[in-house]
């Protein structure tokens, strides 16, 4: 790629509107907002030395709330690497640029592509929806939010095709502190991005099928953005965990040590996908479910050990969930061959089906497993 080819791709991304949509933001989450705003405040004050009266003594104890989101932000930078890519001196603007190139190559081959700035509780945060000329008005989107060291910018072209190949449209948000995006690694930041976008395909594009792709960190993250969410009635949706973790206390505790468990539950850092699983299932929202397996769960995709894995605490006999599962899956290399096929297939299946077809397909296949049980 030559110095050229990159400025010519920056002009034209430049040139295109970057619309801003504006989240709606529930009650709660605008008076949690505002107290932390206010417990900031009340812990500078009582930094100072200001400990004498009421209004001391209150400012002193605002002091441990504080300081626990201080150590819940350094947490999340600990456990999400790409949200470096925002600092001074970092890749950011590298990949920027890259991406700007990828997205122009995308547009030479018949795809429509749209920037757009999601803003929620105060916080920026990038999109990219990428269309090809063929669907992008078929409602049909698939939302991703990547792993743990991963922007955007470096996968436009691989997931958008094989969108397309599978009928539907791309929408790849940047999280919290990622290149351009605003705000921190907290929880709560690290699933807003993800749920204001699904509110923008709800609202702006009239979105019917919904497909939310979570891989690695990112099926935290959008687990995160599911609690969040308030999902609609008439509109189809899919969840597909990706080669994720049940929670990230349980990853950590497997992974650093079972001191790390009850830090990051302490300090609020907990993606719970679990939680987020039980909800869709109530709703009756299938799940696909992407991971490693191995015999007593004592493997590893490489990331991920299976004891901590998304899939080894579902329970199979209650649960709707489509398992794809394999001891080849690895985290950082493809699916294999035939799980691929069979899990693309699936999805293929979910865009094309309307709801109440995809509901009695989905009936069928539980009606089967129970038989052969």
């Amino acid at each position: 790629m030559s110095f050229s080819e990159v400025k010519e791709a920056e002009c034209a991304v430049d040139a295109e509107l970057i619309e801003n949509f504006y989240a709606k933001t529930p009650i709660n989450d605008q008076f949690f907002r505002l107290a932390n705003y206010g417990i900031w405040g009340a812990a500078f004050y009582g930094a100072y030395g200001c400990v004498t009266g009421p209004i001391g003594i209150a400012s002193c104890v605002a002091l441990a709330p504080a300081a626990r989101k201080v150590i819940s932000t350094a947490l999340g930078y600990f456990s999400y690497p790409a949200s470096w890519t925002s600092f001074p001196g970092s890749s950011g603007k590298h990949l920027k640029n890259i991406g700007e190139f990828y997205l122009s190559s995308l547009r030479d081959e018949g795809y429509t592509i749209k920037k757009v700035s999601l803003l929620k509780s105060g916080t920026r945060y990038d999109a990219v929806l990428i269309g090809h000329k063929t669907t992008i008005q078929n409602g049909k989107w698939t939302i991703h939010a990547l792993g743990g060291r991963d922007a955007i910018e470096t996968s436009f072209i691989p997931i958008s095709k094989r969108d397309y190949q599978n009928g539907c449209n791309t929408m790849l948000i940047n999280g919290p502190s990622v290149c351009g995006s605003g705000g921190c690694p907290t929880r709560y930041q690290m699933g807003a991005g993800f749920e204001a976008g699904l509110q923008f395909l709800e609202t702006c594009f009239k979105a019917t099928h919904i497909a939310m792709h979570g891989f690695s960190l990112g099926g935290g993250m959008m687990s995160e953005a599911i609690l969040q969410h308030q999902f609609a009635e008439d509109i189809q949706y899919l969840f597909i965990a990706d080669r994720t973790f049940k929670t990230l206390s349980d990853f950590a505790s497997v992974t650093i040590g079972k001191f790390a468990k009850p830090i990051f539950l302490a300090a609020g850092m907990e993606l719970d996908c679990i939680a987020a699983s039980k909800k869709l299932e109530g709703l009756k929202i299938t799940q696909i479910v992407l991971q490693h397996k191995s015999e007593d769960a004592k493997g590893t995709d490489g990331m991920i050990p299976d004891i901590a894995s998304f899939a080894k605490s579902i329970d199979r006999n209650e649960s709707k969930t489509i398992f794809f599962e394999s001891e080849e899956v690895s985290f950082d290399k493809e699916i294999p061959i035939i799980k691929k096929r069979e899990f693309e297939e699936e999805v293929r299946r979910f865009f094309c089906l309307e709801k109440r077809d995809w509901h009695f397909y989905q009936y069928m296949k539980m009606s089967e497993k129970n038989d052969n049980a």
